[in-house]
């Protein structure tokens, strides 16, 4: 008998080519499978009747995802990333949007805030975002992401013996002792949040000098990645460029933090350049100020840099609070503010299944899938933002003398069918919709949906809000063939 080694040589020979074999027929169902979950896809496009509705049906997606998962382990990024390509999730996963590696984003939120806002744009805004910067008023980390302090550079002499500052020394008081500033409740982010934007923006450069663009966000911002890049590939980004939707206090024109503005490179080199210490500079001048992003106009004028306007583009709300006009139907959405974590997480869903080369997502598309479906003729406890985007139209003499002989439901009624028939006489360009808040009546020549009033207001029978339908219909069906850009010519052109 041949000894045991000799005995099983040829077995142990062939292991290689047993393995080869085994690895060949996984990879082939793999595909298979791939190919299976590609064929659903175009069957789902193709009975889909719009991409809108393609967001209303996520099914498919989610399966996507779950077989993903179940294949990270035996297969390779490389592997990976194709197939995502191949099932038309270009921009997935992180970095695949074109031109993203050029634009730095930065977050500003605060410590007493940071678990509430800043969780969300972990998945969502930074899952497509290489380069971003986050900054707060305490260094912290939440898992792999670090939050810098955007503070600790403020000149003693500024901090010292300024009640702006309290809650930032009393954040690194508690947190020594193991304390969270959320649970305790602390005061004061608005008076300290002035202060951060100029350390931000040096702080930013210091890290990021070789970025073609800037954009400064809050965590309560969303920006619409896949409409900001193709704008910023049109603009010449050496040029000393300043963008945003513009404010103005004390005749000063500057852009809006929370909206978000952009700063080219040109902007950042010749300011960090001729002026290194600029934020020490403009300290006192923050503490005097109401805000930071007012603080930054002031630096950009101080060095001759002018605000190119970018409404309606940048918005400084939500879909819900949003203000639709038919102007701006027509044009592409970047950012909008005020946004509760639920609505980045359902923007960014959006974003995801309606962005395609060569097509903006326009207001347009918001209104569609976001405002349109719970539009009606009437609703209850209802604010419909009128007060805030409309006018106030005063009532009739003869309705003011009845007023004071009505029970409080009839006069509600009444002011309700005044401001009913008042928005109906209007032009069909003057007033799209109305409310009645307590006896007042607002006529809007936009639309906005707003918000149901909650339960726990008492004087929630106090708002009714109700739409012309047949009016805003005309919006819905308006064809939008070439999106129209609100850039001003001298940035379009890079004059």
């Amino acid at each position: 008998m041949r000894p045991a080694h000799t005995r099983y040589s040829f077995y142990l020979k062939g292991l290689p080519y047993i393995a080869l074999v085994a690895i060949a027929f996984n990879s082939y169902f793999a595909w298979i499978r791939y190919q299976s979950i590609y064929e659903q896809l175009e069957s789902s496009r193709a009975t889909s009747s719009s991409a809108v509705e393609e967001v209303k049906s996520p099914d498919f997606e989610y399966k996507v995802l779950q077989e993903i998962e179940r294949l990270k382990t035996s297969h390779s990024n490389k592997t990976l990333n194709a197939t995502f390509k191949d099932i038309g999730y270009t921009n997935f996963p992180a970095g695949r949007l074109d031109g993203a590696e050029d634009v730095v984003v930065v977050i500003k939120t605060g410590a007493t805030e940071m678990y509430k806002a800043l969780p969300i744009h972990m998945t969502t805004t930074l899952a497509h975002t290489p380069n971003y910067l986050l900054f707060s008023d305490h260094e912290q980390q939440i898992a792999q992401y670090k939050i810098q302090d955007a503070l600790d550079e403020v000149s003693e002499g500024v901090m010292s013996g300024n009640k702006d500052f309290e809650l930032y020394l009393d954040q690194k008081q508690f947190m020594s002792l193991g304390q969270s500033p959320e649970y305790l409740e602390l005061k004061g982010g608005w008076e300290l949040d002035k202060y951060k934007n100029i350390h931000m923006m040096k702080k930013t450069w210091k890290q990021r000098p070789n970025a073609r663009w800037y954009l400064f966000i809050d965590a309560d911002s969303y920006v619409m990645l896949s409409n900001l890049l193709p704008y910023l590939r049109g603009l010449d980004h050496t040029k000393r460029l300043y963008m945003g939707d513009v404010y103005k206090i004390n005749d000063l024109d500057f852009a809006q933090g929370g909206t978000g503005y952009v700063i080219s490179h040109g902007a950042m080199q010749h300011i960090m350049r001729e002026d290194p210490d600029m934020p020490h500079k403009f300290e006192q001048m923050a503490k005097d100020s109401c805000c930071g992003d007012l603080v930054i106009g002031e630096v950009m004028k101080a060095h001759g840099i002018a605000l190119s306007k970018t409404y309606p583009n940048f918005c400084g709300e939500g879909p819900a609070r949003i203000g639709f006009l038919p102007e701006n139907h027509c044009q592409p959405i970047i950012t909008m503010h005020h946004m509760r974590p639920s609505e980045i997480s359902d923007m960014w869903t959006f974003e995801r299944h309606l962005a395609k080369p060569n097509r903006y997502i326009l207001f347009q598309d918001l209104f569609d899938h976001f405002i349109y479906p719970h539009l009606r003729d009437d609703r209850n406890e209802w604010d419909g933002m009128s007060p805030i985007h409309g006018a106030v139209v005063e009532l009739p003499s003869d309705l003011l003398e009845q007023k004071e002989k009505l029970f409080e439901e009839e006069k509600r009624e009444k002011v309700w069918d005044f401001c009913k028939k008042t928005c109906q006489e209007k032009g069909e360009n003057e007033c799209m919709q109305f409310q009645v808040q307590k006896e007042e009546c607002k006529i809007f020549s936009g639309i906005a949906l707003g918000y149901k009033i909650p339960v726990t207001r008492d004087d929630r029978e106090n708002f009714r809000s109700g739409w012309l339908m047949e009016r805003i219909e005309k919006v819905k069906n308006m064809t939008c063939e070439q999106p129209k850009k609100s850039w001003p010519q001298d940035v379009v052109f890079g004059a």
